[in-house]
């Protein structure tokens, strides 16, 4: 409301507040309505554009939707104010200040339309012109406020969607140890399952090539003496029995060197 025509009676002030309270959620509604309706025109009509045009990407996105909103409110507002300006003998910037004024139900009253020259009676072409211009620029501006809601609203979904996405692909990229994991102290660690003991110790090689070592644990090396090579040499003919002895100790030094050789390849 405008303010420059009001009720003045008790039952017209009452008749006014019960219509104000069924008529504004019901205007509400139908602007919103309307401008979805305009919105997915909005969209089919862009997609055939962009398939008259063989645009490989045909698709419309809500970012398109919302500059296309935005440029179709700039031109409701700037042609209206230029026709304003012309039928009411206004500035342009006050012409511009009544479109937005009105558009957006603020409605001051301090400029209003159709006052001046008795236009309500001797114009009905400007008069059409300004309900088309107030019903066509509500549905304009209720479908840009919709989408730029919308927008703003699903903005952390789509936020929390990506981080989503991100942690799924980082988790198929990540390697797992399935089984028994043996640790550089010759440790066995069951499962999956890691405790602050084994974090640093912990390798996916079973030997120890990283020289992962704990702090303050000893250290165990294994030496061995020189043995006898006799045995690797060509066999010859011994009968004497300090040679079948000199044998049996050189096959059992190899065989002492094979199994510690074992041992510290697992561990």
């Amino acid at each position: 409301g405008y303010g420059h025509s009001t009720p003045q009676t008790v039952g017209g002030k009452i008749f006014c507040m019960f219509y104000a309270l069924s008529g504004i959620p019901l205007c509400i509604v139908m602007f919103q309505s309307v401008g979805e309706r305009l919105n997915t025109f909005v969209t089919f009509l862009v997609k055939h554009i962009r398939k008259c045009f063989r645009m490989k990407n045909t698709e419309v996105s809500q970012t398109h939707l919302i500059f296309i909103a935005m440029n179709l409110s700039t031109i409701v507002l700037t042609s209206g104010a230029a026709i304003f300006s012309y039928f009411e003998d206004w500035p342009y910037i006050d012409s511009f200040y009544y479109c937005f004024i009105t558009l957006t139900t603020i409605g001051f009253g301090d400029f209003v339309a159709l006052q001046k020259d008795d236009m309500l009676g001797k114009q009905p072409q400007y008069v059409t012109f300004c309900l088309i211009f107030i019903l066509f620029g509500l549905t304009v501006i209720s479908a840009a406020m919709n989408l730029l809601i919308l927008r703003f609203l699903t903005m952390n979904t789509v936020d929390e969607k990506r981080e989503e996405m991100e942690a799924a692909a980082a988790a198929r990229g990540a390697v797992r140890l399935d089984g028994d994991v043996i640790t550089a102290n010759g440790s066995v660690v069951s499962g999956a399952q890691e405790t602050p003991e084994y974090n640093d110790l912990i390798s996916v090689c079973s030997c120890s090539c990283y020289n992962l070592r704990s702090k303050g644990k000893p250290r165990y090396s294994v030496t061995r003496a020189p043995g006898k090579i006799s045995h690797l040499l060509p066999m010859q003919a011994t009968s004497t029995k300090e040679d079948s002895h000199s044998c049996t100790d050189d096959s059992a030094s190899f065989m002492q060197w094979q199994n510690l050789g074992k041992k510290r390849a697992s561990i």
